[in-house]
């Protein structure tokens, strides 16, 4: 049986306290009684419902397992809470917990977080974003912009900052970079591929051969002035495969 129970007489542990909302995370708590001049376990079979407190909130929040049965479980003198699955912002909370069971229909206080203490740390982790490549794989890379520009514009970098690149800028042709996929403002960040495929609804492509043209433009019209500069090769109306070649200077 539950028997009675003093805050002042408990130690409460608490394992793994840190609560990561969206991830696969729980608190343990133990729960022992102070018996003459020992701790031992208290038993919580006992228990029919147990309600957790969230003081930090106004009005505070109250979890009761008799609609939270998954959010709350106990056994033998462990407490297992896990509220991974709500969206509870970065906060720290020292929590209450009352037990019910049937000498205790009003429930009792087992933390009270002052003689017992439980003390929950939700913490947030950033699960989305941009993977870098490999090291090695230059397929993609990020850098930033020297101007304002669209996605699907062949560029240029110069000391880490990337430009659009025209088939007339003999100064810069050799410095030709890759194709960007993102847009940007100047002194944003843009990303940048230079090998694999690239797939993009608003082409409309004849298969053959894409080449730079005007100010990053991609066209399928070879060059007669300037250098020419084979891009790749497009595979289908949507769809261009990158390949590179070096310029060459037109007379």
């Amino acid at each position: 049986m539950l028997g009675d129970l003093n805050p002042k007489e408990l130690r409460v542990t608490v394992e793994a306290g840190v609560i990561y909302p969206g991830l696969d995370h729980t608190a343990v708590a133990t729960v022992d009684k102070l018996v003459g001049r020992q701790y031992e376990p208290v038993d919580f079979s006992a228990v029919t419902r147990m309600l957790l407190v969230l003081p930090g909130y106004e009005p505070a929040v109250v979890i009761d397992s008799a609609y939270l049965p998954d959010v709350i479980t106990w056994s033998g003198n462990e407490i297992t809470i896990d509220l991974s699955s709500y969206d509870i912002p970065p906060s720290v909370h020292n929590c209450s917990l009352v037990a019910f069971d049937a000498q205790h229909p009003r429930g009792q206080a087992v933390v009270d977080g002052v003689d017992s203490r439980m003390v929950l740390d939700f913490r947030d982790i950033i699960t989305g974003g941009a993977l870098p490549p490999p090291i090695g794989d230059q397929t993609t890379m990020v850098r930033e912009a020297g101007a304002t520009m669209s996605a699907l514009k062949v560029v240029y970098e110069l000391d880490g900052v990337v430009y659009p690149l025209d088939k007339d800028d003999a100064v810069h042709i050799d410095l030709l970079l890759g194709v960007t996929l993102t847009a940007a403002d100047m002194g944003g960040t843009v990303t940048v591929q230079r090998t694999g495929f690239i797939d993009d609804s608003s082409w409309s492509w004849t298969p053959g051969r894409v080449y730079l043209g005007a100010a990053g433009a991609l066209t399928q019209v070879p060059a007669t002035s300037g250098s020419d500069v084979l891009i790749g090769s497009a595979s289908s109306a949507t769809r261009l495969i990158l390949g590179i070649t070096d310029p060459i200077t037109l007379e």
